[in-house]
């Protein structure tokens, strides 16, 4: 080169004269000695030049750009290492109005070239100084890629995709919506991604698809494409006939329902209570109104389920009929805990009841606790974020006198029971979607065990009376380090070691060599489900033989094929596999297996209601266990993103196990 591109001032600097030669030399900057063997030892830069990814930058360019845009007033670019080995270009913003992080990321990304576009940008109320008043670079804080916004993971594939961001990138959580560009992501972090995404999922992609489709979902639609997905028809709003049918989950739930009236502990189970300790004054007429509208907002919660000729419906209410009631009671923090079970732990009749219902108990002057408790034929674990969002924009617009201005939702849950019907077809049909992913089913469960034989302190009882009782379990940070080698090792995911973990301990304390283990999944495939409240959860059955004494590399391999076709075939709702497969029915425990498995990947709602302070609190006493064991874990991350360690419980039924014999399988 004999220059910089139409910068003679920085030519002059940098391009000098060679005394030797005659012609031009570079001066790069850098500062070094010479030892007595003649070689050149690095002793730092004479500027402010830095090294990433092999590229020499100069933050001064970065920041001249920055200081361009309208938003910023003072602006500090530096390359941090919170991670051993992991360098990025963090850029500091001081500013002036209103500022867009991400939009000054695009505005950088317009103007200078990929490897000098800062992996994040920090807003700050003022640049920290040193006593001689240059830049505290001690005291700028770590920028925090984990708030990572964005829907979490509505299907398997994304599920899996999500784990393998979060480890790439150091993260704690990972929205599926998300570019990995804007959360710290760069080309080398690309092609590493590239690399686990095609070890796990046996899919080939290029950065050129990463860059183009650089969210989580926009991967998994590549996934999809590359396994042949058949395209299938938009979820859009469809005709209503007459008698509106249930989704498949739905008529589990209502079948579920109706057997409270043999066993009075069911109708309980499949409650879903949250309990919001509030301080501050509640505006009680605006919290009610707020609930009617997130029940206008969102049909599941306003629809009944009656029957027609055995046949359960759906019935969707209009206007009042169809906006719960505010219950306020007053109380002491002495009863609470025993108003909150008592409400918490009361039963719907979905034939006729509303699927939730709202009690406002007044501790104090300005103490009080919002309970909620829904029915699981009309909410999920994510529908939960879901009202968390609408009630709090409701709350905030009622409060002011108005109401909320919120776009009408895409479709409603019964327009997804239609949909699912369409896209399902017949199982008659052979061609049908259900019909070839039901043949899978039939031969991957062909001669499962139809109870496992599980090292209960008790006999099994005639009926289960769903008391569960729960022990806590941490696994240390070393360990999910080595655990997160053995994944890669293996080509595989964190869930699936776990799985081959746990069905080694089962095998071992007498369950047998063909371990059967349930596993819950989102159930939002299509986009317009995001932010709709209803019963969507789907759960597969996976199968780990062991009979021929495996070693846990050879079990992870067996398990990662097993748990990939699982992914492959996920629309066969569970309820009717139960149906096809026909197992032995009793009331004492759950079909086809009775051991589930979560690793959780969805954030925990954030609960804000305006001029309130918002915690949320035990709603029951008791968690109900609709499983002999339930095993829920979650990943965590540190600060900089290493692994933190992984957490949860393991949730066991009272009828069968002494908390004694939980602890040994902790």
């Amino acid at each position: 080169a004999r220059g910089y591109l139409g910068r003679p001032g920085l030519t002059a600097e940098r391009f000098v004269a060679c005394p030797f030669t005659g012609g031009r030399m570079y001066r790069t900057g850098d500062l070094a000695t010479w030892t007595a063997d003649g070689e050149l030892v690095f002793g730092g830069r004479a500027d402010d030049q830095v090294k990433v990814r092999g590229f020499r930058v100069e933050p001064g360019e970065i920041e001249a750009v920055l200081a361009g845009h309208r938003s910023v007033g003072q602006v500090a670019v530096v390359v941090r290492e919170d991670r051993p080995g992991d360098k990025r270009l963090v850029a500091y913003v001081v500013p002036d109005g209103d500022v867009d992080t991400a939009g000054l990321r695009e505005y950088v990304a317009e103007r200078l070239p990929d490897h000098m576009v800062p992996a994040a940008v920090v807003a700050l109320d003022a640049l920290p100084v040193t006593v001689n008043g240059k830049l505290d670079r001690a005291a700028l804080p770590a920028p925090d890629f984990s708030d990572a916004g964005g829907r979490g993971p509505a299907t398997p594939t994304e599920e899996i995709l999500c784990g393998l961001y979060r480890e790439v990138l150091g993260l704690e959580r990972v929205g599926a919506e998300v570019s990995f560009f804007t959360i710290g992501g760069d080309s080398i972090l690309a092609m590493k991604l590239i690399a686990r995404i095609g070890a796990v999922l046996d899919t080939e992609l290029n950065i050129g698809e990463l860059f183009a489709a650089p969210t989580v979902a926009g991967v998994a639609r590549l996934v999809a494409a590359a396994g042949g997905t058949a395209a299938r028809p938009p979820l859009t709003p469809r005709p209503r006939p007459e008698a509106l049918p249930l989704s498949y989950a739905q008529r589990r739930m209502w079948f579920l329902n109706r057997l409270e009236e043999t066993n009075p502990g069911a109708g309980a189970v499949y409650n879903l209570p949250l309990a919001l300790r509030l301080t501050g004054e509640v505006d009680v007429t605006a919290l009610e109104a707020a609930l009617g509208d997130v029940a206008d907002r969102h049909e599941s919660l306003r629809t009944l389920f009656p029957e027609t000729d055995g046949e359960p419906r759906q019935r969707v209410l209009e206007g009042e009929a169809g906006r719960p009631r505010l219950v306020v009671v007053e109380t002491s923090e002495e009863l609470l805990a025993a108003e909150l079970g008592l409400h918490a732990d009361r039963g719907f009749d979905v034939t006729v009841d509303l699927p939730w219902r709202a009690r406002l108990l007044k501790t104090g002057p300005s103490d009080y606790v919002l309970l909620i408790v829904a029915h699981h034929i009309a909410v999920d674990g994510w529908s939960m974020g879901v009202l968390a969002r609408d009630l709090g924009a409701a709350y905030a617009a009622r409060r002011a006198g108005g109401a909320p201005g919120w776009e009408p939702l895409p479709v409603q849950y019964a327009d997804y029971a239609l949909w699912q019907r369409e896209v399902l077809g017949d199982p008659e049909d052979p061609d049908s979607v259900i019909s070839g992913q039901l043949g899978y089913w039939r031969e991957a469960l062909a001669g499962a065990p139809q109870e496992l034989a599980l090292p209960t302190d008790r006999p099994r009882p005639a009926m289960s009376s769903f008391r569960g009782g729960e022990v806590p379990i941490q696994i240390g940070a070393e360990t999910h380090a080595r655990l997160l080698d053995v994944a890669r090792r293996g080509r595989a995911t964190m869930f699936m070691v776990v799985h081959a973990a746990l069905s080694v301990l089962l095998s071992r304390v007498g369950a047998g060599d063909d371990i059967t283990i349930g596993v819950p999944i989102a159930g939002r495939g299509d986009p317009a489900l995001d932010d709709l409240a209803g019963f969507f959860v789907n759960t597969l059955v996976v199968r780990a033989d062991l009979s021929a004494n495996p070693s846990f590399t050879e079990l992870l391999a067996q398990v990662r094929e097993t748990d990939l076709a699982a992914y492959a075939h996920q629309d066969v709702p569970f309820e009717r596999l139960v149906e096809d497969l026909n197992p032995s029915r009793s009331l004492s425990h759950n079909p086809l297996f009775q051991v589930l498995l979560a690793l959780q990947s969805l954030p925990a709602p954030q609960w804000g209601l305006p001029g309130l302070r918002v915690r949320r609190i035990p709603a029951a006493a008791q968690v109900p266990a609709r499983f002999d064991l339930s095993l829920d874990l979650a990943e965590h991350r540190d600060g900089v993103g290493a692994p933190a360690g992984l957490g949860g419980a393991l949730l066991f039924a009272v009828d069968l196990f002494d908390v004694g014999t939980a602890r040994g399988l902790v």
